[in-house]
Order: C-alpha cells, then sequence, then structure tokens
C-alpha cells in the first residue's frame, strides 16, 4: 500500500517532522520546500496534525493549517504552549480511531518530542499504523511491529519524489 493510500484510508493521520529536514534544508531548501507541499497537498480535507522539531519555521511557509502544526523548538513560549496543548487534546480524540502514524526523518536527538511518544500512541492504539521513513533510524520496536513499518530512506527526498 502506498503513501497516499494510507493516508486516504485514515480517519486520522499524526505526522512527525524531524532532524533530517533540519539538515538538509542547509544544502537544499528547495527540496525541503517541495517535499512540505506534496505532503500538505496529501494532507488536503484530511484530519490531522503535525510536530515540527526543525527550528527554521520553513513548514509555517508550506500550505498547511497553521493550528494544525506544533513546533515546540520554533514557537514562541506562550503561543507554542497553547499549540502544544491543542495537539495533547487532539491525540486523545484519536484512541481507538483508524490512525496513521507518518514519522518523517525523526532521529535521536530529542526522542521524547516525537519517536517514543509516536511508538507509544501506536503501541496502544490497535487500529493505529505507523511508517517511519528515517535514512538512518528506520528501526521499529518489536512491540508494534505488526503494524508498522521502518523504511530506510532520506524523508524529504522521499516526499519530494511524491506526486501529490
Amino acid at each position: 500500500m502506498n503513501l497516499k493510500e494510507r493516508i486516504d484510508e485514515a480517519e486520522l493521520i499524526l505526522i512527525g517532522i524531524g532532524e533530517e529536514f533540519e539538515e538538509k534544508v542547509i544544502c537544499d531548501k528547495d527540496a525541503v520546500l517541495l517535499a512540505y507541499d506534496n505532503l500538505a497537498g496529501l494532507l488536503k480535507d484530511k484530519n490531522y496534525y503535525i510536530v515540527s522539531l526543525p527550528k527554521d519555521g520553513l513548514i509555517f511557509d508550506a500550505g498547511f493549517d497553521k493550528e494544525r502544526v506544533a513546533a515546540p523548538f520554533y514557537d514562541e513560549e506562550e503561543a507554542g504552549k497553547e499549540k502544544w496543548d491543542k495537539y495533547l487534546r487532539w491525540l486523545s480524540l484519536t484512541l481507538n480511531r483508524k490512525l496513521f502514524v507518518l514519522e518523517l526523518g525523526v532521529g535521536l536527538s530529542v526522542p521524547e518530542v516525537i519517536r517514543w511518544p509516536f511508538e507509544k500512541t501506536v503501541m496502544y492504539n490497535n487500529k493505529a499504523t505507523m511508517l517511519r521513513v528515517n535514512g538512518s533510524l528506520p528501526n521499529i520496536p518489536v512491540e508494534i511491529s505488526d503494524r508498522a513499518t521502518g523504511f530506510s530512506h532520506d524523508s524529504v527526498s522521499f516526499l519530494s519524489c511524491l506526486d501529490s
């Protein structure tokens, strides 16, 4: 099943944007913007939430609903807290719903923000599935291996090559 089909079949989509995006923007900002645009096209008319680690704020220049993006290392403190609280409320409504978790380029620099909570979300929601795309750390814990897939590929390139 391809990414578009997974997104189309899900009731809710949780996306994590990680360090690969921040590293890639240094040498290829256009590829990052294209990746964001392709993802935004796939998410059109879907119920989604994005947690983004990059500090550059480029995600806010893409076609995402800014109210559905939490960027804890970019947002100003008060606005960031409000967005994080909104994300946690949204996340609490995903239990026992058909949730697709898409993790893109999330490494281990701050695993407590995306990587571990996303794994835990999939573990507790039996209707959740996950795709982890990461060039160097695509590993999936055995506890969720029946509903999660790790794909060893640069996440920015992965999204840049999609037809949205």
